[in-house]
């Protein structure tokens, strides 16, 4: 777990693409647990699944693996309470699409990142922690939910 989901050689680690849908692509997913203490990129593994439209997103490896070419919105919620700082981002392939950065010194905080993009079939889209200011854990629990989902929308 955690693990980034392209070795250095390029090769690809993460299997087959998904097979093309045939109709809505959409999935969401939270984490059942919270994350303690996690390293530089990390990757955020959402094992709760609650919608996957197409198939695309894969809660074992925390990657959503594009089934279709398209325009996409991807949102994910990182929460975390007192005394933890953790930058997020979320990644296309090997290239980061947005990113948010949360610090909370006090009680429970959330933080909300939005990206609209073009992906095309077989991109790999994750999101990781930041290469820096990575300390104390990110929450999920029914106070509020680290979740990571995404749609097509044209």
């Amino acid at each position: 777990m955690g693990m980034l989901p392209w070795r250095d050689n390029d090769e690809r680690i993460l299997g087959p693409t998904t097979v093309p849908s045939e109709g809505n692509v959409a999935f969401y997913a939270y984490m059942s647990t919270s994350l303690v203490n996690p390293s530089s990129f990390h990757t955020l593994i959402f094992d709760t699944v609650i919608t996957n439209d197409g198939n695309g997103y894969h809660p074992n490896t925390g990657v959503f693996i594009v089934p279709e070419s398209g325009l996409y919105v991807f949102t994910w919620v990182m929460r975390q309470w007192t005394h933890a700082t953790h930058g997020t981002e979320l990644m296309v392939n090997k290239i980061s699409s947005g990113s948010v950065f949360l610090h909370s010194m006090t009680d429970d905080h959330s933080v909300t990142g939005l990206v609209v993009i073009h992906a095309n079939q077989g991109d790999d889209v994750f999101v990781r922690t930041q290469v820096d200011n990575n300390y104390g854990n990110i929450g999920s629990d029914y106070h509020g939910k680290t979740s990571f989902a995404g749609w097509k929308i044209n």
